[in-house]
């Protein structure tokens, strides 16, 4: 079976996120990128300090900044 010209210019399906904004599954996808990077900023050794701020970006949409946490 050949496949049609319609069929091969049609472009791959490719992953586009991890959630449509506004969903629940997005605030999800956030809330989990804000608790990795807090993972990452305890697991640092005392002796060097903790950075003063914890950013969760949605590239071109929002900036969640996040201090005293």
């Amino acid at each position: 079976m050949d496949a049609s010209a319609d069929e091969l210019a049609k472009p791959a399906a490719t992953k586009t996120g991890h959630g449509k904004r506004g969903t629940a599954a997005f605030d999800r996808a956030l809330e989990r990128a804000f608790h990795q990077g807090r993972g990452y900023i305890t697991s640092l050794p005392v002796a060097e300090g903790r950075p003063p701020f914890l950013m969760v970006c949605d590239v071109g949409h929002s900036i969640d900044l996040y201090a005293e946490f």
